[in-house]
This record gives structure tokens, sequence and C-alpha cells, in this order.
């Protein structure tokens, strides 16, 4: 079981000067994202966790990829600092319920290379109650509900969970959605709420949790790109390991807005696999020397960065130089050669 321990309490902000050092400092440790913040004083922190009714050591869960304790008072912290005002805090800290949910798979969200965040749908008497946009303009700026909701779990994600660019979200290009992406569902809409889906009444007041993301503009480029490959006789090579990353990306339903069957999807890589130059690199015997030359060569590997070391390791090992993909981290591997397959 997780246990919380409680945190240093910060001071020395009751100046306007203290105030902006507090909020130059969370810029310099990396405690932001990319925004000025509200210096998390005693004062708010209490009155945000008592927002919340609960005990400020109260668990909610394991934010990955650094796995950091979310309790309450973490949580608290981080809505202080996204601007939040403490009626948001029982809304933000189910939403952060909802997104370390098992089936939410949060360590996916953070790992992909897509753009995908957190969307927050806010639904029942709470739109109103606490004022979330649930009309014209929505999804845009003006709302300090929206915009501060949001950017409080994004906040959980980055400060608890080690969430920062490159290292523990690893979105090649990000996306404006990853500062705050939080919506009310229309409360005089002829249709049923959206929480009523879910077994929840009408006047229940509810947070839906989902990973959005719009379809990338380089899905067709990169598809064009693949079925000009299937059409070549010369050889060409994947990996198994690649082979089932596309099966648990296109079957995922937290990942695809119409995500495959598992049926579907293998019957895409069988028609793949009898491309005329297609071959999959399987491990040799010398397997495990090259991959002790490549973790001796890069001690740092650790975490999602050895899936691809895994494809690197295989590629050295059959004597193949280069590889076409999107994905910058295999830049890390100076004896691959990376090609950007829209490029080519």
């Amino acid at each position: 079981m997780e246990t919380g321990h409680a945190t240093p309490k910060l001071t020395g902000v009751d100046t306007v000067q203290g105030a902006i050092d507090t909020i130059e400092e969370y810029f310099a440790r990396g405690w932001t994202d990319g925004l000025p913040i509200v210096p998390p004083t005693e004062a708010l922190v209490d009155r945000m966790m008592t927002a919340s009714g609960r005990n400020p050591m109260d668990v909610v869960g394991v934010v990955p990829p650094r796995h950091g304790i979310a309790t309450i008072e973490a949580i608290a912290i981080n809505a202080v600092m996204a601007g939040c005002r403490p009626e948001y805090m029982p809304v933000v800290v189910a939403a952060v319920e909802a997104l370390l949910d098992e089936p939410f798979d949060v360590q996916g969200l953070q790992a992909t290379s897509d753009p995908a965040a957190p969307l927050v749908i806010v639904s029942g008497p709470v739109v109103q109650q606490v004022g979330i946009n649930h009309g014209i303009g929505l999804f845009g700026h003006g709302s300090r509900a929206n915009a501060t909701i949001g950017r409080a779990v994004r906040l959980v994600m980055v400060n608890v969970g080690g969430g920062h660019p490159e290292t523990g979200d690893k979105s090649t290009l990000g996306s404006p959605s990853k500062y705050s992406y939080c919506i009310g569902v229309d409360v005089d809409s002829p249709w049923t709420p959206v929480h009523t889906e879910f077994g929840f009444n009408p006047e229940d007041s509810c947070v839906t949790v989902y990973a959005a993301d719009a379809d990338s503009q380089f899905h067709g480029p990169c598809r064009d790109w693949l079925e000009r490959q299937r059409a070549r006789p010369d050889a060409w090579y994947t990996t198994w390991g690649i082979l089932y990353e596309f099966l648990r990306v296109t079957t995922h339903p937290r990942v695809m807005r119409r995500p495959w069957n598992v049926r579907e999807a293998w019957t895409f890589v069988q028609g793949l696999l009898a491309s005329p130059g297609l071959s999959a690199l399987v491990p040799t015997q010398r397997h495990p020397a090259v991959a002790e030359q490549v973790i001796g060569e890069f001690p740092h590997l650790a975490g999602n960065l050895l899936h691809d070391a895994h494809t690197a390791i295989l590629m050295r090992e059959h004597g193949i130089r280069q590889i076409c993909t999107r994905d910058a981290d295999f830049h890390r591997f100076p004896f691959l050669e990376v090609v950007d397959p829209i490029q080519t």
C-alpha cells in the first residue's frame, strides 16, 4: 500500500518580490508547464485541501512514469499552482482519480509519441455550480474553471508523474492541449448527460477523462510511404516488437478513435508481411553480445527507451544501419541513420 507524506511548506512569499522570486524559482526547478504559477502558500493549499473534504494524506494513486504518489495534498498544491479556486478541487480530484484508473493507461499516454492529452469532460450540476464553460468557445480561452482544472491535471502529470517533455512525456511534437484540456457538457442539451451512459443518474455530477487526439496530419503521408515501400522488391525490415506495438496501438480504445479489433489488426500485419521484400528481424546467437555492447555504450538507457534500444540492437546485430521513423528517440543511437519517411 502506498502512503503519503507531508510536503514542506512554502514560505517567503508575503511580498510582491517574494512571489516573483518564487515563480522564477519554480521555473528554474522545472515545476511548471512553461507558464507562471500561483505560489502554493500554506494558506492557499489548506483551503484547497479543505474543499476536497478528504484527509490531506489520502493517496489517490501513483502517477507514472516517475511513480510519484498523488496525495490529496499533492493534488491541492498543483491545483493552487494552476490557479484553481477551492470549489474546483473536487473536480480536479475526480479527474486525477479517473486518470489513474488502470483501464485509462496513463503510462501509455505519457509514453506515446502521439500528441494525445487527457480531455476532462465534466457533466452534471457541478458544471453550472463552479462555472465551467459548456457552450460557445468551450474548447477555447476565457474560462477560468476550464483553463485551471485542465491545467491542474497536467501539472500533476508533470510534477508528480515526471511527465516533462522528452524525458517523461515522449510526444514527438506535443500539442497545445497539453497545457489544459477541460470542457463542460451542455446542460441545455436535448440529449441525456454523458455520464448516464455509465450508469449514473442525471442529477449526479461526474468527470470523464478521455485520451484525445485529432487525427495526425502525418498519417496520410506515412501511409503513402508504406504503400510505396510494400510494392518494392528491395529488402526492407521490421521487428516483431514493432509489429506487436502496432497491434497494441491500433486496437487500443484509449489511443484510437475507431480502434480495430485484434483480427482486423492481425490481418493488416499478415498483409504487410506478405510484401515481397519485407522480413522480420529475429535475434541470433550474437544477440546477447550485441546487447552487452549497446548497454555498455549507453549506460543511461531506462524505461520506455529500452523498447527503441531493442530495435537498435537487432539492427546492429544484422548489420542494418538505416531506419525510417518519425520517432526522434532513435537519434540517440549514433550508429543508426534516421530517415524521416515523409521527407523521402
